[in-house]
């Protein structure tokens, strides 16, 4: 699971817009003729319409989003898990590469397709969605787990934006404060480690492994209080994601399907 999920956090790139990096053939998303030097020749009136398109573009981007998720209120005085949980999701969100956020922009309950792909790699949606256990284990095994890490994103962020809707507060950290520490820690414990010869670069390593067991914990924790909710019993034993195998994996396995049981 460790080498899997570095594997995922290598996957970045560079977040950048600049003319020079448009199409041949095309100037601020408006077809040019080849040749055409871009807004230094373009007439003022084309220039201005192709600003108000961007405009109107990102306008509706924004209103897509302000409709799907409700406004959440402003953290209380002295909830210091709320303000921690927070406050983690947005540092790691503003770090993590623009492309990637796009991709996995939350989508409306029900965006993704009908077919396995399609929901395998769907972006996290609100309310959650449905992954039972023969479709996590479908993504993982192939992968050597790899999957699973962005099934450990995508249900970390639907949880934080229903808690954040139900309760008006979060004990979690979201998708992006839950994995990326995890991520960082082992890429720059690894360099330290096995690059630079450091030793204690194991140490960031382990406090990286500390973090993401400590949210499986939390993450077993938040189920049980869904469950509750319901009217219903506790499921999860929380501290069995402490132990060796074959516990650790069978509180895991139980943790997808009652998941998947509340979301469908």
């Amino acid at each position: 699971l460790r080498g899997s999920l570095l594997l995922f956090g290598l996957a970045a790139g560079v977040d950048a817009f600049h003319p020079s990096s448009l199409n041949a053939g095309h100037c601020g998303g408006l077809r040019v003729q080849k040749g055409t030097r871009c807004s230094a020749t373009l007439p003022l009136g084309v220039r201005m319409q192709a600003k108000t398109e961007v405009d109107k573009k990102e306008a509706g981007t924004q209103d897509k989003k302000s409709t799907l998720l409700p406004e959440a209120p402003p953290p209380k005085e002295g909830d210091y898990v709320d303000m921690f949980c927070r406050g983690t999701n947005d540092l790691m969100k503003k770090v993590v590469v623009k492309q990637f956020r796009d991709k996995v922009e939350m989508q409306p309950a029900g965006s993704a397709g009908s077919e396995l792909i399609d929901r395998l790699l769907a972006p996290p949606e609100y309310p959650g969605m449905s992954r039972p256990l023969w479709m996590v284990m479908a993504g993982s095994i192939p992968t050597a787990l790899g999957w699973y890490g962005y099934y450990k994103f995508s249900v970390e962020e639907e949880l934080f934006q229903d808690e954040l809707a139900s309760e008006g507060r979060v004990t979690g950290c979201g998708g992006y404060g839950t994995l990326f520490p995890f991520v960082f820690a082992f890429l720059i414990g690894g360099f330290l480690r096995f690059v630079l010869e450091v030793e204690q670069g194991e140490y960031i390593m382990e406090a990286g492994g500390a973090w993401i067991l400590a949210g499986q914990i939390n993450l077993y924790r938040r189920i049980n209080e869904l469950l509750k909710r319901q009217g219903k019993d506790p499921v999860l034993h929380e501290w069995w994601a402490a132990l060796p195998p074959p516990f650790d994996l069978i509180v895991g396995l139980r943790q997808v399907h009652f998941l998947a049981k509340y979301w469908a």
